[in-house]
C-alpha cells in the first residue's frame, strides 16, 4: 500500500508515513512503540523476503528454502544455535526495549496479514 490510510491496531496515537520518489519511507508518530509498529508494517510490506531470508540463514534453516544444495550452509550455521541465544537476549532485555521489539513484531504481523498475495 503506497497512498491512502489504514488503522493498525496497538497504536496509541497518529503516525504518518510519506514517501520520497524513490518510494523510500520516512515515519514520523508521537511516541517510539508508535513508530517502531509502523515501521515493522512497511518492513513486511517492502523487505519481508529479506527479512525471513536472513533469519532462515542465521537458524541454518536455508535448505527449507533452497534444497539440499544449502545443507552445508545450514549445518555451519546450527553449530551457534543463534535462535535460542536470540530467545535468551531477548528475555534479559530491560522491558522497554522487549515492549519496542514487540511492537516492531506486531507491525509485520499486521503487515503481512494485509499482503493480497504471500511473499515469495
Amino acid at each position: 500500500m503506497l497512498d491512502g490510510e489504514i488503522r493498525l491496531r496497538g497504536l496509541g496515537a497518529r503516525v504518518s508515513v510519506e514517501r520520497d520518489a524513490f518510494g523510500v519511507p520516512t515515519i514520523r508518530g508521537g511516541n517510539r512503540l508508535d513508530v517502531a509498529r509502523a515501521t515493522g508494517f512497511l518492513h513486511a510490506q517492502d523487505r519481508f523476503f529479506q527479512m525471513d531470508l536472513a533469519r532462515r540463514n542465521a537458524a541454518g534453516e536455508l535448505s527449507a528454502l533452497l534444497g539440499p544444495a544449502a545443507l552445508s550452509i545450514d549445518r555451519k550455521r546450527r553449530l551457534h544455535r543463534l535462535r535460542p541465544v536470540a530467545r535468551r537476549i531477548f528475555g534479559e532485555l530491560p522491558e522497554h526495549h522487549r515492549s519496542l521489539l514487540s511492537a516492531y513484531a506486531e507491525g509485520i504481523n499486521q503487515g503481512l496479514a494485509r499482503l493480497r498475495a504471500p511473499p515469495l
